[in-house]
């Protein structure tokens, strides 16, 4: 895309000849550019590399994003979400006994409630976890995203679902199985076979997750400790009075609402990226600087030109804005171009990189407004640049040797 940077701008500059017919300065401008010399492409190139980048980067940000709320509105639907305060992570060991989650299932204010187990397991291509959730309860109450839907409803039901799992689409990818596949998942009472019914997409862990039901999870691993459960509040309970009850009387128990828990997965999620803006802005930043030393170098070249411009009476400011037109060009035709590429760019990100990486499929989404706004805040800083460089080089004397 950045070979084309050259053609581009010498078109954009074509296009502007009816203003420099009406003025000299973009005559100058106009004149440079309708033939890019070598430093106008690397420039446009540049500019090209940096908006691409930054733009493509954003377009993936706004597909997990995207991506992200959806799952987060179909998945955290129960009023109340519970663990050991220790735990942090799905694969922690932090448990909470049998005793305790039965008195919180047991307390008059919790309704429907799942409780879920997991274990780490080795598998012959890595390490994984394997889930032990009530599945008619996962039906009922989350939206599954299915990439892989289950041929019939067997695998909800507890009297029909011994050897049927759901796998999440990174399980699937990492570990190449299709539904329908069968595979031996080790357990303590020895390797069980298990068939995928499903695969349904999951933003948890990139390692990936087999969902069974607890009923045989319970009795391939021979403990009831569970690591979080899910749970609906009776109704004429609020959440929050629940919430506080319980934590009242399980000091030991991490609690939180849906709400709490949906705007804690985002500001996770979107601190997680707040390194990769930096990294765009700096990006941007530095191919600015670099469209800067460009046109110092071409303004060098001119030196003789420039006294000519003065004798004939053009003043340093109209000089600082012939400069600021060419730098506003060469912007334009480089964002322009950048902006192109960064739709092809977000594609691979979105469809084949995060999903190589990751295994996740995500909803492609173009942020229209923050693109316009790069483009404009690209375009307005190099124009700014420019002029400050065009001012410096209206000074320079004829005579002058670059260093």
């Amino acid at each position: 895309t950045g070979l084309a940077g050259g053609p581009l701008l010498a078109r954009l500059a074509r296009g502007a000849t009816p203003l420099a017919l009406r003025n000299a300065r973009w005559r100058l401008a106009v004149g440079q550019a309708r033939r890019p010399s070598g430093r106008h492409r690397l420039a446009v190139a540049a500019l090209v590399c940096a908006v691409g980048m930054t733009a493509g980067m954003s377009i993936l940000v706004a597909s997990f994003d995207r991506t992200m709320q959806g799952w987060i509105r179909r998945t955290f639907q129960a009023d109340l979400y519970i663990s050991s305060d220790g735990a942090q992570s799905a694969s922690t060991q932090n448990r909470i006994t049998p005793s305790t989650w039965r008195a919180v299932l047991a307390h008059p204010g919790v309704g429907e409630a799942n409780v879920i187990q997991v274990a780490e397991v080795a598998l012959p291509a890595g390490r994984t976890l394997l889930v032990g959730s009530d599945l008619a309860f996962a039906r009922k109450h989350m939206g599954f995203s299915w990439r892989g839907a289950p041929p019939d409803a067997a695998v909800f039901d507890p009297d029909r679902n011994a050897g049927l799992a759901l796998a999440s689409e990174s399980f699937a990818t990492r570990f190449r199985i299709r539904a329908g596949d069968t595979l031996a998942v080790p357990t303590p009472s020895g390797p069980r076979p298990v068939r995928v019914a499903g695969i349904f997409s999951d933003y948890g862990n990139e390692r990936g997750s087999l969902v069974v039901d607890r009923r045989w999870f319970v009795e391939w691993f021979g403990d009831e400790l569970a690591s979080s459960l899910i749970a609906f509040v009776q109704p004429g309970h609020p959440p929050a009075a629940v919430r506080d009850a319980l934590r009242e009387r399980f000091p030991g128990l991490s609690i939180l609402t849906q709400g709490r828990l949906r705007d804690e997965v985002l500001r996770i999620f979107r601190q997680t990226f707040a390194l990769t803006h930096a990294l765009e802005l700096i990006g941007v930043a530095v191919s600015v600087l670099g469209l800067a030393l460009t046109l110092v170098s071409m303004l060098l070249d001119r030196r003789a030109e420039l006294t000519t411009l003065r004798a004939l009476g053009l003043r340093r400011n109209e000089i600082a804005v012939a400069t600021a037109a060419e730098g506003a060009l060469i912007a334009t035709a480089g964002t322009l171009l950048g902006l192109a590429a960064s739709l092809g760019l977000g594609v691979v990100l979105v469809r084949v990189i995060n999903r190589q990486t990751f295994g996740w499929t995500l909803e492609l989404a173009v942020p229209a407004a923050p693109l316009a706004l790069l483009a404009v805040g690209v375009v307005g800083s190099a124009t700014a640049v420019a002029w400050a460089v065009g001012r410096w080089g209206a000074d320079l004397p004829a005579d002058r040797e670059s260093e």
